[in-house]
């Protein structure tokens, strides 16, 4: 028996850490790095998207339907990030001998909620009671952050002409080659 909850306390704690690990890669990582996690919920969450879009012949019903796939795989995507987190921390409660896996999923919710109507018992159980607790702020926080972050990115209007994308440039007085061109044109018509 102490060989199968040593087992689980190291599935646990790596489960904790891949999950962490993915979080940080998503949002913190400021270059694109492939994430498992993050890739089998968006293409998860894909699925039902492009079959009801595939489902409609016309243009605007396909592009509204998938218009809504974006946000709602970042939503469900700390949700993921959470639910395995509670999960990890669950074997490990029960690994270092909760009563019973419920008990340890109570634990476990507590402590990442920060809710704390369940109490820890021992030391090792407390200290790992507090570290998902932080774990759980540092998930909220990387949330508060990404979203809106990400929300930004989604709604940057693509140029609609030479001018505007040679905005910035004339805005900063640095005249580019697209820039004179469009001067050149307007002169000429």
């Amino acid at each position: 028996m102490l060989a199968v909850r040593i087992l689980v306390f190291a599935a646990g704690a790596l489960l904790v850490g891949w999950t962490l690990l993915s979080a940080i890669r998503t949002v913190i990582l400021p270059r694109g790095a492939q994430s498992v996690i993050s890739g089998v919920v968006f293409r998860s969450i894909r699925l039902p998207f492009r079959w009801l879009a595939n489902e409609s012949k016309s243009f605007d019903v396909r592009d509204r339907v998938m218009a809504l796939f974006a946000p709602v795989a970042l939503v469900a995507l700390p949700g993921v990030w959470l639910a395995l987190i509670t999960t990890g921390y669950m074997l490990v409660f029960w690994a270092l001998d909760t009563s019973s896996l419920a008990a340890a999923f109570h634990l476990s919710g507590s402590s990442l909620t920060t809710l704390g109507f369940a109490a820890a018992d021992g030391f090792w159980e407390q200290l790992l009671a507090f570290t998902e607790a932080g774990w759980g702020l540092f998930t909220l926080t990387l949330v508060i952050t990404y979203l809106p972050t990400m929300y930004n990115g989604f709604s940057r209007e693509k140029p609609k002409s030479d001018y505007s994308r040679c905005e910035p440039a004339r805005r900063h007085q640095r005249p580019s080659s697209c820039c004179a061109t469009t001067a050149l044109a307007g002169l000429m018509t």
